[in-house]
């Protein structure tokens, strides 16, 4: 085993014999631009898919609400006076 001293001397001349960037900022490789591509679509997809797939959800949650505990037929989920009441006794005064 070397002595304390001798250990920590090597590894900081093993430090200084690595390459540095001029500018001493890390460098990082180049990236792939396919796979930059794909990441960029598949944020772009997520921020239209997700606000869409929660006013389906909405929508669908309300259309299931009323049916199965209002008790009411189904068909009058597509009526625009059925949701003007369910507006009206939301926000009643």
């Amino acid at each position: 085993m070397q002595p304390n001293g001798e250990s920590q001397a090597t590894a900081a001349q093993s430090h200084e014999d690595s390459p540095r960037p001029e500018s001493g900022k890390k460098t990082k490789p180049p990236g792939n631009p396919i796979k930059s591509r794909k990441k960029k679509r598949y944020k772009r997809w997520l921020r239209i898919s997700i606000p869409f797939l929660c006013v389906i959800a909405l929508f669908a949650g309300m259309a299931i609400g009323y049916v199965y505990l209002g008790k009411a037929p189904m068909s009058d989920i597509w009526k625009w006076n059925t949701w003007r009441h369910a507006f009206d006794l939301v926000f009643a005064p």
